[in-house]
């Protein structure tokens, strides 16, 4: 997807999408994402440019354990927004679980 790699992957139990972008210095979680994944959150004054450059509020979080490609991924720091964009990109729609 343009430049975007859509990728599946799971935050502890529950599934979730991603766009890999290799360049981007953090990493940035859509507020539906995190609060379906149960991550807690702690707010935070910082904002970043999401993917159509808007600037974005962010709060921080740290995901536990991710499992993506076979591999587990353990304290992941992240910043979490509400990113209006992910909604137009159907191929990111996971199933409830």
């Amino acid at each position: 997807m343009n430049s975007h790699l859509a990728v599946r992957l799971s935050i502890g139990d529950r599934p979730a999408a991603f766009l890999l972008d290799t360049g981007a210095p953090i990493t940035l979680l859509d507020r539906v994402c995190a609060d379906s994944a149960g991550l807690t959150t702690v707010a935070s004054t910082r904002t970043v440019r999401g993917l159509d450059g808007t600037g974005l509020q962010v709060a921080s979080t740290v995901i536990a354990r991710a499992y993506f490609a076979g591999r587990r991924f353990e304290a992941l720091p992240a910043e979490v927004a509400a990113l209006p964009v992910f909604g137009s990109l159907n191929v990111l729609r996971v199933p409830a679980h």
